[in-house]
């Protein structure tokens, strides 16, 4: 497992939800970055957006695990 996934396991929902907003922002100003060629870095764009998929992820299968108790 990688090191930022298991940092991800004992977050709780809020902070993993700020966290998701933070990246969505980047990843914003990366897209405007890019449509105004301004963009250094271009695989930046691929992780940010595998973060915001992991994030995601990690909100949904909390909130599931919360509901089911």
């Amino acid at each position: 497992m990688k090191q930022r996934t298991r940092e991800y396991l004992g977050l709780p929902v809020s902070e993993l939800e700020n966290r998701l907003r933070g990246t969505q922002t980047e990843l914003a100003d990366l897209n405007f970055q890019l449509a105004t060629r301004r963009v250094s870095n271009y695989a930046r764009l691929k992780v940010l957006r595998k973060e915001i998929a992991r994030l995601k992820f990690f909100i949904d299968e909390q909130k599931g695990a919360g509901d089911a108790v």
